[in-house]
């Protein structure tokens, strides 16, 4: 895995040359072409495409694949967290880990090397925020010490509670949610219903930080979940950072 990372470093000067805008890395199931021509409400109220809010460079597929979004999770996550932020001051780095695949041992294991192999690439480019709107079932220990390294690094880090709809305090098996990092830049973000409830298949508990919507409609796409709740928080959270 550290082989892999070297490169990494290497890249991270040239990534952003010339982008001085403070960096997301979405990193996610990649984004689709044609929505990066569909139009984006920002926090001004001004209809801006979306491929306006992508960084100038730097974006990475680690599925063996392309950038495109077959889910397309991945697309609306980055929808979601354009509409908080301005693109004149902030821009999004996609960075894909998942594909569509069945799911056996082997795409299991080549998917989780991906995926951590996508957080180092995110810390080398030294973004400042990153966004994890994804769920696990199992300890992983390189997943972990790649997301504490980049809270070492200074990254914001964004990640979703997870919609199983259990209490983290009573069982914690869903990650990265609980891997506990005990930082102020390390986000747990469950999700409401539009009328400021607990949505019932939201996790909860201690290991929760902060709440929000989880039921969004971008780009003509409605989805509903942690996931979603997490990347609004991410804009929200960008968004303080830039006011």
């Amino acid at each position: 895995m550290r082989k892999a990372f070297i490169p990494f470093l290497l890249l991270a000067n040239i990534a952003f040359a010339g982008e001085k805008r403070i960096k997301i890395a979405v990193i996610d199931t990649g984004i689709s072409p044609v929505a990066k021509d569909l139009l984006v409400r920002n926090i001004s109220g001004e209809l801006i495409p979306l491929r306006n809010f992508l960084c100038h460079s730097g974006h990475r597929d680690f599925t063996e694949t392309t950038l495109s979004d077959a889910a397309p999770h991945g697309t609306h996550i980055a929808a979601i967290i354009a509409a908080s932020i301005d693109p004149k001051k902030t821009c999004m780095v996609i960075i894909k880990w998942y594909h569509t695949v069945e799911m056996t041992e082997v795409n299991k294991e080549k998917t989780m090397i991906g995926l951590v192999d996508a957080i180092r690439y995110a810390s080398s480019l030294r973004v400042e925020f990153m966004n994890l709107s994804l769920e696990g079932n199992a300890y992983i220990g390189i997943e972990r010490a790649a997301i504490s390294e980049a809270i070492s690094l200074g990254i914001h880090v964004v990640v979703s509670a997870g919609n199983k709809g259990i209490d983290l305090d009573i069982i914690c098996e869903t990650f990265p949610a609980c891997y506990k990092m005990r930082s102020s830049r390390f986000r747990v973000v469950g999700a409401l219903t539009p009328d400021g409830r607990k949505a019932q298949y939201s996790n909860f508990g201690s290991p929760v930080t902060n709440w929000e919507i989880g039921e969004q409609e971008r780009l003509g796409l409605f989805m509903r979940g942690t996931s979603q709740a997490a990347a609004v928080y991410t804009g929200r959270w960008v968004a303080e950072v830039t006011r």
